[in-house]
């Protein structure tokens, strides 16, 4: 998203973020000190959920449910960057990106939402899917597993003579059902792939991620531009590094309120495979994490 320069108050100052790389030396630079770091994320479907939020973020609105303090006289203005540029945050420029962000992915949703035949037929083939797995994750026979994975992603065709044979080579129970069951999932794939646009996303898909990434207030950490700055760099460096095709919308600094923190949300469509794949993203980068 863009900010149109004009359109911003003459008083109002922007400046190139600084994509400063958090090195040794930058570290030397500043006091140490060992904090925690508490990191929420939020996803949401649509404008309903992420309405309030974002317009918290903008301070535009006050939700009623929002526990905090504001602080009347903050050590610095609030902060936006938006597309890696860096401004305070003012109610004009909070009003425009509110605009901005509700054309854009209401466009988006018009444009990609699927109708309501093709979410029927999407919701069906999920079930079918859940089964699959639930059965892959019940048999024990590796080879199993893999044929059954194989078809699902569609690296070979279902041959129902080989998979009855490869089941009661391996006594796996009810064969006929197991073939049933593949073989209807192949043909709704096929039936979905056909009919709808590659491009249909089910209402249910998260389409933004808001991340807000805190110290906590027992860190005894004073509330300053230093240090939102250096939660911005960590959230950005972060998602840059490891999700590269998924893109930081906007960002908030606010230091009007009671601890250092920021907001960032996160478009969760693929740049590059037009996707909303994030969950499996997350997932690809956690599994090695954790078994490490």
């Amino acid at each position: 998203m863009t900010v149109n320069a004009g359109a911003l108050s003459a008083g109002q100052k922007q400046n190139q973020s600084k994509d400063k790389p958090i090195t040794e030396d930058y570290m030397n630079d500043i006091k140490m000190q060992a904090i925690t770091l508490t990191k929420r994320d939020r996803n949401y479907s649509n404008l309903k959920g992420l309405d309030s939020s974002l317009k918290h973020s903008l301070r535009l609105e006050q939700n009623e449910y929002d526990e905090f303090e504001y602080n009347p006289n903050p050590p610095h203005p609030n902060i936006a960057i938006v597309d890696g540029v860096e401004q305070v945050l003012t109610r004009e420029l909070a009003e425009q990106l509110l605009a901005n962000f509700n054309d854009q992915l209401q466009t988006k949703m018009v444009e990609t939402e699927a109708s309501d035949e093709i979410a029927t037929e999407k919701e069906k083939l999920r079930k079918l899917r859940s089964k699959l797995n639930k059965f892959i994750n019940a048999t024990e026979e590796t080879e199993v597993k893999e044929y059954v994975v194989s078809v699902m992603e569609g690296e070979k065709p279902l041959v129902v003579e080989d998979y009855a044979a490869l089941l009661n080579h391996h006594k796996i129970s009810r064969v006929s059902q197991r073939i049933d069951l593949l073989e209807n999932y192949t043909t709704k794939k096929k039936e979905i792939e056909q009919t709808a646009p590659s491009r249909a996303v089910s209402r249910t898909v998260n389409r933004i991620k808001e991340m807000i990434l805190v110290i906590p207030e027992p860190n005894k950490v004073a509330i300053s531009k230093e240090k939102t700055d250096l939660l911005q760099r960590s959230l950005h460096q972060f998602y840059q590094k490891h999700f590269p095709d998924n893109k930081i919308l906007f960002s908030f600094s606010h230091l009007d309120e009671s601890t250092n923190h920021v907001h960032a949300f996160l478009d969760l469509q693929n740049t590059k495979t037009g996707k909303y794949d994030f969950s499996a993203q997350e997932f690809d980068f956690a599994v090695p994490e954790f078994n490490t």
